[in-house]
């Protein structure tokens, strides 16, 4: 038996299955992973939509018509 496994065991207060306390702590560091991972996920969607050159690409029409009125109206004011 490892230190690590030694130590672990004298943590866990007597009365508590200690594979039951292993179960749980491993379902703890899959749902650690999953939450990194979605985290990582959102990072890059957002990353992703404020990208306006990304924008430009997928609807280069409604970025014509933006690109247009927002000079009529910067042109109006002259």
């Amino acid at each position: 038996m490892g230190e690590a496994n030694k130590k672990r065991q004298t943590d866990i207060p007597i009365g508590i299955d200690v594979d039951e306390v292993e179960r749980i702590r491993a379902s703890i560091e899959i749902t650690r992973d999953q939450i990194s991972h979605a985290l990582n996920d959102v990072q890059d969607g957002v990353q992703e939509s404020l990208d306006w050159k990304l924008w430009v690409k997928r609807h280069p029409k409604q970025a014509i018509g933006i690109a247009l009125g927002i000079g009529f109206l910067l042109g109006k004011g002259r």
